[in-house]
């Protein structure tokens, strides 16, 4: 485990106050070609926790999983809140995210730490990662909320070591009244055009924006080697 290199991308819990509410569209009737329609109801997600910004947030999340070598793992994904701290003249909010992981079969540990300084809420300012250090590019923030179909693009990271992170964002319908958000970014190295990493990420939330559940698909194509994780937040 401890040989193996990967980076772990958040889906941008970062950054996005929301709004919850369900709209009813009513549609009168009568007989004939004017048939009764149905009530339809159209749900509205938060697509974080609304305290996310707020210093001393945490969530933590139980996590199991295994690599495409047979390996077996447990761990925790936890997303934390920090006070707000001054870089460069901006005052920003740090939000870590730390994945730590143990392979049962011989109790390697690892542990893969990130943090994304926001200057407010739809403006990311940096973040590090291990020794890389990455600014933004083409900033596009989800929106205030969103329903089952939205979909688009994350804000995309340039790191110091030539690389760039890019990919997609989409809500899809989890059952049970939560919400999927699904991201999948790349890794490549700029310069030969070369993809380091994939990863999809799966959180499925409720109308308010608790994180319910998370998973994660990693896949490293140049080793041929991958982990599939997930777990529930406590």
């Amino acid at each position: 485990m401890t040989q193996k290199s990967f980076r772990f991308r958040q889906v941008q819990l970062i950054i996005f106050i929301c709004v919850t509410m369900t709209i009813f569209t009513n549609c009168g009737s009568s007989s004939n070609s004017d048939q009764p329609s149905p009530h339809i109801a159209v749900t509205t997600y938060q697509l974080y926790n609304p305290l996310l910004l707020e210093p001393g947030f945490k969530e933590t999340a139980t996590l199991e999983g295994r690599d495409s070598n047979g390996g077996i793992y447990t761990g925790t994904y936890e997303t934390e809140t920090l006070p707000a701290v001054v870089l460069e003249g901006h005052t920003v909010i740090p939000i870590v995210t730390t994945l730590n992981l143990t392979q049962t079969s011989t109790n390697d540990t690892s542990t893969s730490l990130e943090t994304t300084y926001l200057v407010d809420i739809n403006t990311p300012f940096r973040k590090t990662s291990g020794p890389v250090t990455y600014e933004p590019g083409a900033i596009s923030p989800l929106p205030a909320s969103g329903v089952f179909g939205d979909q688009g693009v994350i804000t995309s990271w340039s790191g110091n070591d030539g690389t760039r992170i890019s990919g997609t964002w989409g809500i899809e319908d989890a059952g049970g009244g939560f919400a999927n958000i699904v991201e999948s970014s790349t890794t490549e190295d700029v310069a030969t055009n070369t993809i380091l990493q994939t990863q999809e990420q799966i959180l499925t939330i409720d109308e308010s924006g608790n994180s319910k559940t998370i998973s994660f698909i990693i896949t490293i194509p140049a080793q041929n080697f991958s982990y599939t994780l997930s777990g529930d937040f406590n």
